[in-house]
């Protein structure tokens, strides 16, 4: 809009100095006209003494016709003067208002100071501005001073047919209409009395297009609307349509702008831009969150320093960096800086810059996040699905011969002309006929997990039964247990019978993995979901946080992922599935167990359990 204005106000200044020339060149012909007239001078013709009194120099004149010329003629040279130097004038001030109107922000303030401008500049009683409104429409804008200063109103019409307005739009001519009774404006529209009209067209762009209409009602004559006013008029139509096309431009310029900012922010998927020297040009609201950087941070970032797989000559991303091919996909892991690696699905396009600029990087990411939990969550129905097929068939075919060997056992064992050898033989094959039920059982939990028995409770009684239940087991190893609690125990709803099997499991596996003469430690306190530890006092937390430490071989980062398996174990004779079910327990409350980073040489599990349970849970 600003480029279009100094063009307008470029011509203006032509304008003005053309002017300036004809000004200086009437000057120079009076001065001739002077000097010719100095030869007639002469004492025959007192009559002539008033008509050079104004002129200093010149003598009476010879000739009474060429004397009246004469006198014409200055009329004539001081006439045009007075109004090329008050066209000048209005040139300097239309170039002035041009820069008020390019200030506005938007059309319709654009419009509304050129309709307040037209009523002082003119005097004119009413102004309106017609501009398009889409395929046989017009938008009238209009400012009505007849009844005082009001504000400017507008409606939406269809484009006439006939009449002055007509003519204007079609014909791109100005209109100087005195009576509006014989030529109205609009068809149909009622005339004033002592009221005229002067229409001017709103030039476009190009040189001979009408944009719409600028009109103005008053007077017509001396003081009111005169041909001086048409030639001001037509030139501020012109210089105002191209201000008004201009604005508009920029005014479709931004909504297109804001309409592909809001697509892209609004975009699931990260996006990312780089220039060919690497620096940022764009991204979304997607990949600030996606990547928990700011503005700033997302400034400084570089693609190699975004995507290490970048700097891998091997890697498909690397070809697309490198310019040897255009597009790449591949899942790799995006470098977040003060956070873990960010695992995504990233797709590489290369980006040409303007004018030769080189070419750039698009980046386009999606987390995998939620994909890669829903695919554990799938491997793990389908573990549960073949879990429960096989226990169905253990029932069968080992369970109940299971039942007749325990029998016959027990029979044996009462019967007194046994030795100790065979006693000692007999005991060992009870102790292996439980571990076989008691796996058994620990399946039919997995296969069946049960509906939840939610109750609003303490879990203070669950825990001092779990601690009744391995007293004697810690004992025999000379394992202290110790619990570390953070106030009184919180109430949060959840199965108690559950939560106990849960807090057993864990508390149980840690003390067989403790030392002889060690201790595991249990802290219980308030806690988020994400974290390591306990939530500081006064913060706000989510639910009950339990961690169970104990000494022994730390968990590696690559067994975190194997640990709650079924069948896997890290103890011998472990069955596998402890974990396994405490873990679905847990699943099954909404909550969190895993592992987490502990000193050397210890082992930690923490346990989140959320204060409440959803509405629409199922429970017996």
């Amino acid at each position: 809009m600003a480029r279009g204005l100094d063009s307008i106000l470029a011509g203006g200044a032509v304008l003005a100095l053309m002017e300036l020339a004809l000004v200086l060149g009437l000057r120079a012909r009076r001065r001739s006209v002077l000097a010719t007239a100095a030869v007639w001078r002469g004492p025959q013709h007192p009559e002539l003494a008033d008509a050079t009194a104004a002129w200093p120099g010149v003598a009476p004149w010879a000739d009474h016709e060429f004397a009246d010329a004469a006198r014409r003629l200055r009329l004539d040279a001081d006439a045009a003067a007075t109004q090329l130097v008050a066209a000048q004038l209005q040139l300097l001030s239309l170039h002035e208002v041009l820069r008020g109107f390019a200030a506005e922000p938007g059309p319709d303030r654009i419009v509304d100071a050129l309709l307040r401008h037209c009523r002082g500049r003119c005097g004119a009683v009413e102004v309106r501005c017609y501009l398009p409104a889409g395929p046989g429409r017009l938008l009238q804008r209009r400012l009505d001073l007849r009844g005082g200063d009001a504000a400017p109103d507008q409606l939406e019409m269809d484009r006439p047919a006939a009449g002055g307005l007509a003519s204007v739009l079609d014909g791109g001519a100005s209109l100087l209409i005195g009576d509006p009774g014989r030529h109205p404006l609009v068809p149909g529209e009622a005339a004033r009395p002592d009221e005229g009209y002067m229409a001017a067209p709103l030039g476009g762009a190009v040189r001979g297009e009408v944009r719409g209409a600028l009109v103005v009602f008053g007077s017509v004559g001396h003081g009111g609307l005169a041909e001086g006013t048409r030639v001001w008029l037509e030139a501020l139509g012109q210089a105002a349509g191209a201000v008004l096309e201009n604005a508009e431009l920029y005014r479709r310029l931004n909504a297109e702008h804001a309409l592909r900012d809001g697509i892209l922010n609004n975009l699931a998927s990260g996006l990312l831009a780089f220039g060919a020297r690497g620096q940022p040009l764009f991204h979304n609201r997607a990949a600030r969150e996606l990547l928990g950087l700011d503005e700033a941070a997302v400034a400084r970032l570089t693609p190699a320093g975004l995507c290490p797989d970048l700097a891998r000559p091997a890697s498909l991303l690397a070809a697309v960096a490198a310019g040897r091919s255009a597009l790449a996909s591949a899942e790799t892991a995006l470098v977040c800086p003060g956070r873990p690696p960010l695992m995504v699905r990233l797709t590489l396009a290369a980006l040409p810059q303007p004018e030769g600029g080189g070419r750039g990087l698009m980046c386009v990411f999606d987390d995998l996040t939620a994909r890669r939990a829903m695919e554990d969550q799938i491997r793990q129905l389908d573990k549960l699905a073949a879990i429960g097929r096989f226990t169905s068939s253990l029932a069968h075919e080992i369970r109940n011969p299971l039942a007749g060997i325990a029998a016959g056992i027990d029979y044996l064992r009462r019967d007194g002309r046994l030795g100790d050898e065979q006693r000692e033989y007999i005991r060992i094959i009870s102790q292996e006929i439980e571990r076989l039920d008691r796996i058994i059982r620990h399946l039919f939990t997995v296969a069946r997990p049960g509906y939840l028995m939610i109750r609003r409770i303490s879990l203070a009684p669950a825990c001092e039964r779990v601690l009744a239940t391995l007293g004697p087991a810690a004992a025999q190893k000379r394992v202290t247990i110790a619990i570390a609690l953070a106030g009184e125990w919180p109430e949060l709803e959840c199965d108690e019978d559950q939560v106990q099997q849960v807090l057993l499991n864990l508390i149980k596996n840690a003390v067989e993995a403790e030392a002889e003469g060690g201790e595991v430690r249990v802290q219980v306190g308030a806690g988020t979901r994400e974290g390591e530890g306990l939530a500081p006092p006064g913060a706000e937390a989510a639910g009950l946080v339990v961690l169970v430490e104990n000494g022994g071989e730390t968990i590696a980062a690559d067994e975190r992922e194997r640990i709650f398996e079924p069948f896997y174990s890290r103890k011998p004779g472990g069955t596998g599935l402890g974990l396994f079910v405490s873990y679905n327990i847990v699943k099954q409350h909404g909550g969190l167990l895993v592992p987490v980073d502990s000193p050397p040489g210890r082992t930690r599990f923490r346990l989140f359990l959320p204060w409440t349970q959803p509405r629409n849970l199922e429970v017996a």
